[in-house]
């Protein structure tokens, strides 16, 4: 590592989470990170898009309830990709919720909707990993209800592993092994469960 800065994005708010996705010769970055002010707005952080070697935002912040409180970049099928939860700042937001927890695939760039994930069995997310496994891409998600796993088209692939005894799942991280997947999680007592996750043939 060299000690070169590169670029340096105006923030102007407490940073939560960091991510990065390469498209073409743009370099992109998401930051995610706390609210500030309106306490009418039904956001519990804001999450920006910016375009590093420009050092401005690609479009307007989206605002993430804690329902579905994530907001990930990654890179799918060549395409840099967005999994988020619903901006409930929008011009076409309505009110719901029953949907609050949804999760939502979206191009990072243009912010089209390649998919949805609205299955809310699983409760509140608050946490996101994409990964490259076995030459496909993959998402790993944690919920109240434990970690699932879902394919690039947000289909979710077996049941949740809930061996966390039903605490939120805080923190998940995965990495491709030998064709499956390893899979790490915290829940509220803070114990980090490693496992390894069969990928379907």
């Amino acid at each position: 590592m060299t000690a070169e800065l590169l670029a340096q994005v105006p923030v102007g708010q407490t940073v939560r989470s960091l991510s990065m996705a390469a498209t073409g010769e743009r370099l992109l970055a998401m930051v995610h990170g706390d609210t500030v002010g309106d306490a009418e707005c039904l956001a519990d952080s804001m999450a920006a898009l910016w375009d590093v070697w420009a050092a401005e935002r690609v479009r307007q912040p989206l605002q993430l309830s804690d329902r579905a409180d994530v907001a990930v970049l990654g890179v799918l099928n060549g395409r840099a990709v967005l999994v988020q939860g619903l901006d409930v700042g929008a011009d076409d937001f309505d009110f719901d919720p029953a949907g609050m927890d949804d999760l939502q695939l979206r191009d990072a760039v243009t912010g089209g909707l390649l998919r949805e994930f609205d299955d809310h069995g699983n409760g509140r997310c608050s946490t996101v990993a994409l990964v490259t496994a076995a030459g496909r891409p993959w998402i790993v998600s944690g919920h109240e209800g434990g970690v699932v796993l879902l394919d690039d088209g947000l289909r979710q692939v077996g049941d949740a592993y809930d061996g966390h005894d039903g605490e939120a799942v805080d923190l998940v991280a995965v990495t491709g092994v030998g064709g499956d997947l390893v899979i790490a999680s915290v829940g509220d007592a803070n114990s980090v469960h490693i496992r390894r996750a069969t990928l379907p043939g």
